[in-house]
């Protein structure tokens, strides 16, 4: 889980900053209110901004997943060795 949170981030990442080198956005720029929007760029860079949004919402979801197995496994007072090992012998059945 650890490389896929680090290949999302790393996609992000990336993508961000070639949409900057192509727009010549620098962050100054973008502290500016007198923002100039140009349809052009918008299109041109419109496939990096879908991959920054399909590579967020893996990152939601992988979250969700890691945040809900924590939860589960404290739920049922498991540790993730006992639960891959599905021993009755801890006496914690799933139910």
């Amino acid at each position: 889980m650890l490389s896929t949170f680090g290949y999302i981030i790393m996609v992000i990442t990336l993508s961000v900053m070639s949409i900057m080198a192509t727009t010549d956005v620098t962050l100054k720029q973008l502290e500016i209110d007198s923002f100039d929007f140009d349809r052009a760029k918008f299109f041109k860079n419109l496939p990096k901004i879908l991959v920054i949004i399909y590579a967020f919402i893996f990152f939601i979801m992988l979250g969700g997943l890691y945040v809900g197995h924590i939860v589960f496994m404290c739920h049922f007072k498991k540790t993730t060795n006992e639960s891959l090992k599905r021993s009755e012998k801890y006496g914690y059945a799933f139910d």
